[in-house]
């Protein structure tokens, strides 16, 4: 059912469908309360601690920046023009605490 509605309704996977029902849930739930909703695309190794560089596991961006530092990644189409955004381990947490401070 999930995966008809995602087409039906728009979205391209039920991932992002099911995103989105979760965030007009809350915007449906809220009342008059203000709401953010931080979503960010990549999280990837850590600025500070554990240790600067910390990754656990491997997912999203890890075997590429792996198999890059390992010299074993021999080429990688990308456009040379493009932006990546990689967020550091952390740094969502400290957005949520400087939009906080802000606002409260």
């Amino acid at each position: 059912m999930v995966k008809i509605g995602a087409k039906k309704f728009g979205r391209q996977d039920t991932y992002a469908f099911t995103k989105a029902m979760g965030e007009m849930l809350i915007d449906d739930v809220r009342g008059e309360l203000p709401v953010i909703i931080i979503r960010p695309s990549v999280i990837e190794s850590t600025i500070k601690e554990p240790f600067p560089g910390w990754i656990e596991g491997n997912r999203m961006m890890d075997p590429i920046i792996l198999y890059y530092g390992k010299e074993q990644l021999i080429g990688f189409l990308v456009n040379p023009n493009g932006f990546l955004p990689l967020l550091y381990y952390g740094h969502p947490l400290q957005t949520l605490v400087a939009i906080l401070k802000y606002f409260y």
